[in-house]
């Protein structure tokens, strides 16, 4: 599984760096290659409270989903365009996603063409 670098200081999966998410996943649209598990925090969450009560209810309920800072996530990927797309999975050993920009897209850092 490979390790994961996240620079998206206000999504709420990220920690330190690490992402929380069970899986994430990469898309593309024009040029363009990003994480579409990115949440701004401030955005979909109003407060600490809010944020506490989001996290724990959802490592209770969902298991694919959910809050883990000790393992890093799945990463499925739907850019065919990619080296190391394989069968819809990452296979790099390090893979970095950047700050966010336009809004709500962080790019995929580890992103090579075939």
């Amino acid at each position: 599984m490979a390790s994961l670098f996240c620079q998206a200081a206000t999504c709420m999966h990220n920690k330190a760096g690490s992402c929380g998410a069970n899986n994430i996943q990469v898309s593309n649209a024009q040029s363009e290659t990003f994480c579409d598990t990115y949440t701004a925090s401030d955005s979909f969450v109003a407060s600490e409270d809010n944020y506490v009560q989001y996290t724990t209810l959802v490592s209770r309920t969902d298991s694919e989903f959910g809050e883990d800072f000790e393992n890093p996530p799945r990463i499925t990927c739907n850019v065919g365009a990619c080296m190391h797309n394989q069968s819809f999975r990452c296979s790099a050993g390090d893979v970095q996603i950047g700050q966010p920009h336009h809004g709500m897209k962080c790019n995929c850092k580890t992103y090579r063409t075939k």
